[in-house]
C-alpha cells in the first residue's frame, strides 16, 4: 500500500493578538493498493480554505472547506470519471512553539458533510499534524 498526501497552506493572522487567522492551500492525494487484482489506484487534487481561532495560547478551533477532484469508478460503465467532492472539516487542535517562528501542531477534525464520495469515507475523527513556519 502506498499513500501520499501533501497539503501545503498559508495563513494570515487577522487580529493583532494572533488569535484569529484565515488561510488557503492546495491538496494532493495518491493511493495505491496492490493487494487487489487489479490494483486500486487513486489520485485527487483540490483546494482548501480555513479559519482558526486560538481559545488558549496552544489550543485552537478549526473550520475548513476542502474541495477535492477525485476519480469515481462506475461498475455499470466500467470506467472512471472525475468529480468534485466537498468536505467540511470542523474540530480543534494543539500547537507547540519550537522556538523562533516555528511550531508543530496536531489537530482532530470531523467531516460533517459526510458526502458519499468523501475520501474520508464514514470513518471517525481525522487526525493530522504538521509544521508551521512564520514569516
Amino acid at each position: 500500500v502506498t499513500a501520499i498526501q501533501v497539503d501545503p497552506f498559508v495563513g494570515y493572522k487577522v487580529d493583532p493578538n494572533g488569535k484569529f487567522s484565515v488561510g488557503l492551500g492546495g491538496s494532493y492525494w495518491y493511493y495505491q493498493d496492490t493487494r487487489y487484482n487489479p490494483a486500486l489506484d487513486f489520485s485527487g487534487f483540490g483546494y482548501r480554505v480555513f479559519s482558526r481561532y486560538r481559545v488558549l495560547e496552544p489550543v485552537f478551533l478549526h473550520a475548513e472547506f476542502l474541495h477535492l477532484n477525485v476519480e469515481q469508478y462506475s461498475i455499470l460503465e466500467d470506467r472512471s470519471t472525475r468529480i468534485w467532492v466537498p468536505h467540511l472539516l470542523l474540530g480543534g487542535g494543539y500547537v507547540q512553539t519550537l522556538g523562533g517562528r516555528s511550531s508543530i501542531f496536531l489537530q482532530v477534525l470531523l467531516d460533517v458533510l459526510q458526502d458519499p464520495n468523501s475520501v474520508y469515507g464514514s470513518q471517525g475523527p481525522i487526525i493530522s499534524g504538521g509544521v508551521g513556519i512564520g514569516f
